[in-house]
């Protein structure tokens, strides 16, 4: 279910950009609405990963904004282990958490406008990034003005 909506940060300005995504599965039960996220994963969930995970927040933050504040939310994840397994993981959210969103983004905002940038190597998401080549060498720039580019001379 896909969803837009506005995103508000700590001091409830409106930023600019909406927060676009989508919902894998939404059910009813009753009068409840539950949003369920699928996963697989090669091990089972850190205890702590409901509460944190970012995706909760967006997904539930976008729930309240259409004016639904008590849909829940369930991570539903496989573990593709040799006993597999589904494991069911519940998150609930605050207001602090989704102000907490709104900030992140209006910072990640600047960092983007400032063409602030952290290159990573080594991330699952390498393989399929356009930018791969430019990340591996970006340090390059910059780099020649302190790197001795010849040898030096024999004494």
């Amino acid at each position: 279910m896909p969803f837009s909506v506005p995103l508000i940060d700590a001091s409830g300005t409106r930023l600019d950009k909406p927060m676009i995504g989508e919902c894998d599965l939404v059910v009813r039960k009753g009068g409840t609405r539950t949003i369920i996220d699928w996963k697989t994963s090669t091990r089972r969930c850190p205890k702590d990963k409901a509460s944190t995970d970012l995706q909760a927040t967006c997904d539930l933050w976008a729930e309240q904004h259409r004016g639904r504040p008590s849909t829940q939310f369930r991570f539903d994840v496989v573990t593709r282990t040799k006993t597999p397994a589904c494991e069911q993981h519940r998150a609930m959210r605050s207001p602090e958490d989704f102000a907490r969103v709104g900030e992140l983004v209006r910072i990640l905002e600047r960092i983007v406008a400032n063409d602030c940038r952290l290159p990573r190597r080594g991330s699952w998401e390498c393989a399929n990034c356009p930018y791969a080549k430019a990340c591996k060498a970006w340090h390059r720039e910059r780099a020649w003005t302190f790197v001795r580019t010849e040898r030096p001379e024999a004494a």
